[in-house]
């Protein structure tokens, strides 16, 4: 016997599963939440980062998927810097750099990378160059940068 109320349920579940491609500040996010939409991949955050010294967030986890590399898993460190401070010693770049996991939340071997975006535009990669474009947009939420400056919304 069936129920009237599966079909709608259905409907229901699958519109909650899916976030309607909106992209969430990263100071507001939770595990779910999407962080970055890049052509076709979408970075999912998985474990929210932790804030840490100087300006950074630390050991957030990120799913990776909709792209040709399929679904990959992340650890992701954020460390921003402040363009104009470099006199006071501060870098003249923003550093994202992580390790991959294993799809099942171990980690999967020492695969570390590394990406410096230099504020004059040059980026170096090491070990990322597939994933420089959704890492760019990353950098800009985690530094909350461009349509991420997030300094005008009000508190949650």
């Amino acid at each position: 016997m069936r129920s009237r109320l599966s079909a709608p349920f259905l409907a229901l579940l699958l519109l909650a599963a899916c976030d309607g491609g909106s992209e969430t500040p990263v100071s507001r996010a939770r595990p779910g939440d999407t962080l970055v939409r890049s052509g076709r991949e979408r970075v999912v955050l998985e474990r929210p980062f932790r804030p840490g010294q100087p300006n950074g967030l630390y050991k957030g986890i990120v799913t990776v998927s909709g792209g040709e590399r399929g679904v990959r898993r992340l650890e992701v460190n954020g460390v921003c810097s402040m363009p104009g401070l470099q006199a006071e010693g501060w870098p003249a770049y923003d550093n994202l750099y992580g390790r991959k996991l294993s799809a099942t939340g171990g980690q999967a071997g020492q695969e570390r990378w590394q990406v410096l975006f230099h504020f004059n535009g040059r980026v170096e990669a090491q070990q990322a160059a597939g994933e420089q474009a959704w890492l760019s947009e990353l950098r800009d939420n985690l530094c909350r940068r461009g349509r991420f400056d997030d300094r005008k919304l009000k508190p949650r």
